[in-house]
């Protein structure tokens, strides 16, 4: 699998890393970051629970992908904070490890109607991502 290809991350992105390093899933950030010298940001935990303060950073850091889980995709969409950011250059959005809610995707989707939008999968035991679907269609949110 070429995950870099697949998200598109080359020297000029920059990834913002959630995923603590004792969990396998943020292997995928670091050693993509560092297979194309792409900057790779490790999100300060005292901010990560606040949805102001991390699309602040996405806009200050100019962050183009993120690889998260579906329900802290679905926590940063509650309330209205989406709505006061722009994310211009947040160009790939990317999950792993839980179904994607598909009003969850339509929130953001809606929001950054340029961002491609990525479902990777990938069981446990093999401790990566064996493959993917580019989400390529609109779905209805109560849609499984």
């Amino acid at each position: 699998l070429k995950i870099c290809e697949i998200l598109e991350i080359n020297f000029k992105n920059s990834l913002l890393n959630q995923t603590p390093f004792y969990f396998s899933a943020s292997v995928r950030d670091i050693f993509s970051s560092v297979k194309v010298g792409a900057t790779l940001h490790i999100i300060p935990n005292h901010i990560f629970a606040f949805p102001n303060e991390i699309f602040s950073y996405i806009e200050q850091e100019k962050i183009t992908t993120i690889s998260w889980i579906p329900s802290v995709l679905t926590h940063l969409c509650k309330g209205n904070a989406l709505e006061k950011f722009r994310l211009n250059s947040l160009r790939t959005i990317a999950w792993v490890g839980e179904i994607m809610p598909t009003k969850t995707l339509n929130i953001w989707k809606n929001h950054l109607k340029k961002a491609k939008f990525i479902n990777l999968y990938g069981p446990t035991e093999i401790a990566g991502t064996c493959t993917y679907h580019i989400i390529n269609r609109p779905f209805k949110d109560d849609e499984l």
